[in-house]
């Protein structure tokens, strides 16, 4: 039979041990083999159903042995199809019932940025003239990049999770919304800009266009690679960068304009599923590498990753008699995880941290207390990780995953330069040893990745800034 032996080949796999796991695992490898067989026999003119030239009836007119044997086959041959293509449809079922499902992450970014918000309101009134770095055309390259993507793919045929006019219909709405809710929350708060040219700086457009764009791209063709999902959040993270670079924007600005563009995305296809309903969404076959990625993160999660998210800690540090205070930081990177058992692996991470600072004075306002505009400038700093580390990991119940880690590597922080009339103040880059420890958890993703996030401290043996921490999203390509 199909079924025992399908049962042999799974209970070979080593994580047998958990029990819903050898139940989700023995249903899908059951599911994507018998459903090869199934369509190797359809290749073949399909199961003959016919009796052939099986003697029905003997002398007595019983029915023969022979007869009832071949009956029963092919009923057991009808019932394993019935069974296996119930389970695909029903598989199909919960893949439409997972994408019209409302994401809740997407509010994750709106929760990041209003806690940077409250902890650097003081920050931000303090005063001080950044440099206007015009970067406009390279940040929204990056932003509308994923649905020019996104638009090629599919007029080049590519099957997508959505129909045209499902897609279109969300995309407009997606849109729509980002433009309604970045407008009207940049001029009813009116917060100044770091360049301070104008009070329309709260939230980010292109932040906000760059993350709708990027999970448009990750929705419609995530399935086909998780390089596709996370190349687009690689590059909406990239024009986050830009708005910090240009001093354009606040760290708040860009994770309030990422929560916007994220939501208004999912609320775009949420709307558009009240509309059109089930039929506009495309399913898509069982493949035997979801199986083998179920295997990996239990027993071998070796990955590249990529982070983005936030550093914080000691933020002043002391130049000459005064006084520099650094802005919250945007952190992104990589890693990659090498694990030797189900539970150990080694680990190297490259990290970058961006933020804007100003000078201090006494009283706790940046700048001088000569005059309204005799204050200094202000200067982009960054800070640079480079570790390697130990991991001790374990799954929680499948897909989870949850570890602790140490780290030793150092860290480089660029220079600074600070002006006020003829006053200079100069910071020169430092690199210096660290050690720290972090926290991490994992799940795997509908679109092909583990998600998750990791939480890490960092001590640096250095003469400012001793002590930092880092919280961060992790996207996790298993290999």
């Amino acid at each position: 039979m199909i079924t025992s032996k399908f049962s042999a080949k799974i209970s070979n796999f080593p994580y047998t041990r958990a029990c819903i796991s050898i139940f989700y695992t023995y249903v899908l490898a059951f599911a994507l083999s018998a459903n090869a067989q199934i369509q190797e026999r359809n290749a073949d003119g399909g199961v003959d159903y016919e009796i052939g030239d099986v003697t029905r009836t003997t002398d007595d007119g019983d029915l023969t042995p022979e007869y009832l044997a071949k009956i029963d086959s092919l009923m057991q041959v009808y019932e394993e199809e019935k069974m296996v293509r119930d389970l695909i449809k029903k598989i199909e079922y919960q893949q439409i019932d997972e994408e019209k499902t409302f994401d809740i992450r997407s509010v994750t970014p709106l929760l990041q940025g209003s806690v940077h918000l409250i902890t650097q309101r003081g920050y931000i009134r303090q005063q001080a003239q950044f440099a206007t770095h015009n970067m406009d055309a390279a940040s929204y390259s990056a932003a509308l990049a994923p649905l020019a993507i996104n638009w090629a793919l599919k007029a080049a045929g590519v099957k997508s999770r959505s129909s045209a006019r499902r897609m279109a219909t969300a995309n407009l709405m997606t849109y729509a919304l980002v433009e309604g809710l970045s407008l009207g929350t940049k001029y009813s708060v009116s917060e100044i800009r770091p360049d301070r040219t104008d009070r329309h700086s709260m939230p980010s457009v292109k932040s906000a266009l760059a993350f709708a764009s990027a999970t448009i791209l990750s929705r419609e063709y995530g399935h086909l690679s998780p390089w596709v999902s996370i190349g687009s959040y690689v590059a909406a993270t990239g024009t986050q960068f830009l708005d910090i670079r240009s001093n354009r924007h606040w760290l708040h600005d860009s994770f309030i304009g990422a929560g916007i563009g994220m939501l208004s995305a999912n609320i775009g296809y949420f709307l558009s599923d009240r509309i059109f309903g089930d039929g506009d969404i495309n399913t898509f076959e069982l493949r035997k590498r979801d199986l083998f990625r179920l295997n990996k993160m239990y027993n071998c999660p070796s990955a590249i990753s990529f982070v983005s998210g936030s550093e914080f800690g000691n933020r002043m540090i002391d130049i000459a008699n005064h006084r520099v205070k650094l802005g919250s930081c945007l952190s992104a990177g990589v890693e990659a995880s090498w694990f030797i058992n189900p539970n150990f692996s080694l680990e190297a991470i490259a990290l970058m941290s961006d933020s804007q600072a100003k000078v201090m004075t006494a009283g706790g306002a940046a700048g001088a207390t000569t005059g309204e505009d005799d204050y200094f400038t202000g200067d982009n700093f960054s800070i640079y990780h480079f570790d390697v580390g130990a991991k001790l990991s374990a799954p929680l119940m499948l897909p989870d995953r949850a570890g602790v880690r140490i780290l030793a590597g150092v860290r480089t922080t660029s220079g600074m330069t600070f002006m006020r009339d003829a006053t200079e103040l100069q910071l020169d880059s430092q690199t210096r040893f660290e050690l720290g420890c972090g926290f991490s958890y994992d799940a795997l993703d509908t679109h092909n990745y583990s998600l998750g996030f990791s939480f890490d401290y960092r001590h640096a043996f250095a003469s400012f800034m001793k002590n930092r921490y880092s919280f961060y999203t992790v996207y996790r390509i298993l290999f």
